[in-house]
C-alpha cells in the first residue's frame, strides 16, 4: 500500500496546493519508487480521462480526497498490471488510514465498476470532448483556439517525448569531444537532446553540461553574438539559466530577482558551472535608481501563465485560472515599464516569455511601443525576425512555445 500513499500524498500537493509535481517528487525523497513516479505522472496525464469515466458512475462528485484518490486508483487499474483486488483493496484501507473511513464502501463500489469497464471518451460534439481529449480545462482551450485557430490542435496536444535537451559548457566541453564519448538521442541547432544517462547526470553535476531548453537559448542568442564584456542585467533571472549561459558568451551580468530563496537558486547555478554573476535580490516592479541608463542590454523573462510548455507539464493545470492572466498582464507591463528605464540609450531591451498567449506577448509589446515611442523593434540581427518578434510553437518534436521581442533604445 505504500505506493498507494506515496501518490496520494504527491498529487494531493498538486491538486490542492497547486504545488509543482516535479518539486513534491524531489522533495519526497526516498518513497519515490519508479513504480511511485510512473503513478503520479501517469494520474496527471490521464486526469479529465479517469475523472470523466468515474463521474459516469455516481450521481454526487465526492470529496477532493476521496476523488484524488479514485483517479489514482482508477490509473493503476486501467493503465498498470498490478492485480485488480491488490488496488482495490489498498484504495479501502488506504481510506481508513487518511480518516475517511465512511467512504470505504463507496470507494469498493467504483472501483469494483471501474475495474469491469472499459474507458471512454464522450461524444466529439459532447462540450466536454476537447477538455478529456487534451486533459486540459475549457478555459485554456479557447483561450488558444483564439489566438491559433487553425493549430491550436497540435499545440495543445499531450506530448510523449521523453528527452532533455541540453546544452555544452563550451568552457569546459566541446562537441567533438562529447559526441565522441556520449549518447544522445538527436543533434539540434544548439545542443541535444539526451535521455539523461548517469554519466550526464555527472558531467551535469560538474558544469560541463546544463538542462535548457531550446526556447530559453533562442532568447539568449536573440540578443545577438557580440556580448564581450557588455553589461546586461538580466531582471528576473531565477533559476538562472539564461543569466549563466550570457556569462558564457562573456557578457558582465547583473542577475536579479526578488525572493530570497530564488536568489539562491542562481548562486547554486553559478557554483555549479563555474561562471561570474554580480547576484542581487531586487523587485523588478521597483525603480532602482543605480541601474538608470547602465545596461547595454536588459532581459525581462517576464512571469507568466507558462502555457507554452503546458503539454509536458500538466501539473500546470491546477495551479492557473483564467483570471491569473489578467494579473499577469499588469505585472508584465509594470516589469517591463519599469526596466525600460536601464537601457541605454542604443541598447536593447528583450522581453520573453514561455506562454503562447497573445495578450502575455504581443498584446504586451505592441502596448507598450505605442507608449513608448524612444523605443522600436530592432530588426539589425540575424536571430530574431524581420519584425524584431518571433513565437515559437509547441509543435514540433521537443519544442517549448517561447516569445521573443527584440527592442532598442532610439533615444
Amino acid at each position: 500500500m505504500e505506493y498507494l500513499e506515496t501518490s496520494y500524498d504527491i498529487i494531493k500537493d498538486v491538486y490542492t496546493k497547486g504545488a509543482y509535481v516535479h518539486v513534491v517528487l524531489g522533495n519526497a525523497g526516498n518513497k519515490v519508487t519508479p513504480l511511485v513516479t510512473k503513478i503520479v505522472y501517469g494520474t496527471l496525464e490521464n486526469w479529465l480521462l479517469l475523472k470523466y469515466n468515474l463521474s459516469l458512475h455516481y450521481k454526487k462528485a465526492p470529496q477532493n480526497t476521496v476523488l484524488i484518490l479514485l483517479l489514482i486508483s482508477s490509473y493503476c487499474l486501467k493503465f498498470l498490471s498490478i492485480p485488480d483486488h491488490a488496488v482495490v483493496n489498498s484504495s479501502v484501507d488506504l481510506m481508513v488510514k487518511i480518516g475517511k473511513k465512511e467512504a470505504k464502501g463507496f470507494v469498493n463500489k467504483i472501483l469494483r465498476i471501474m475495474a469491469s469497464k472499459d474507458l471512454v471518451y464522450p461524444e466529439k460534439n459532447s462540450p466536454v470532448y476537447d477538455e478529456v481529449y487534451f486533459n486540459l480545462p475549457s478555459w485554456i482551450i479557447r483561450k488558444v483556439k483564439q489566438d491559433y485557430k487553425d493549430k491550436y490542435k497540435e499545440i495543445l496536444k499531450p506530448s510523449s517525448f521523453g528527452y532533455e535537451h541540453i546544452r555544452l559548457n563550451r568552457n569546459k566541453i566541446n562537441e567533438k569531444e562529447f559526441e565522441s564519448k556520449y549518447e544522445y538521442y538527436k543533434k539540434t541547432n544548439v545542443g541535444y537532446f539526451v535521455n539523461m544517462s548517469d554519466e550526464l547526470k555527472d558531467l551535469f553535476k560538474k558544469g560541463h553540461i546544463t538542462i535548457q531548453s531550446k526556447g530559453s537559448i533562442a532568447v539568449v542568442d536573440a540578443i545577438g553574438e557580440d556580448l564581450l564584456n557588455k553589461l546586461v542585467l538580466d531582471v528576473c533571472a531565477a533559476p538562472g539559466g539564461k543569466s549563466v549561459y550570457l556569462a558564457e558568451k562573456g557578457a558582465v551580468v547583473t542577475s536579479c530577482d526578488i525572493h530570497t530563496h530564488r536568489v539562491k537558486l542562481i548562486d547554486s547555478y553559478v557554483k555549479r558551472v563555474g561562471v561570474k554573476l554580480n547576484i542581487l535580490e531586487n523587485d523588478a516592479t521597483v525603480m532602482n535608481p543605480e541601474f538608470i541608463d547602465k545596461f547595454d542590454v536588459v532581459l525581462v523573462d517576464a512571469p507568466c501563465s507558462g502555457l507554452g510548455v503546458i503539454n509536458r507539464r500538466q501539473d500546470m493545470v491546477f495551479s492557473k485560472s483564467e483570471t491569473d492572466i489578467a494579473s499577469l498582464k499588469k505585472l508584465q507591463r509594470k516589469i517591463i515599464e519599469t526596466s525600460k528605464n536601464y537601457v541605454k540609450k542604443g541598447g536593447v531591451l528583450l522581453y520573453s516569455t514561455c506562454t503562447i498567449l497573445k495578450e502575455e506577448n504581443h498584446h504586451v509589446i505592441s502596448s507598450f511601443l505605442k507608449e513608448n515611442p524612444n523605443f522600436t523593434f530592432d530588426k539589425n540581427t540575424e536571430l530574431t525576425p524581420v519584425d524584431g518578434e518571433v513565437q515559437i510553437l509547441p509543435i514540433e518534436e521537443g519544442e517549448e512555445g517561447y516569445y521573443i521581442a527584440r527592442l532598442k533604445r532610439v533615444s
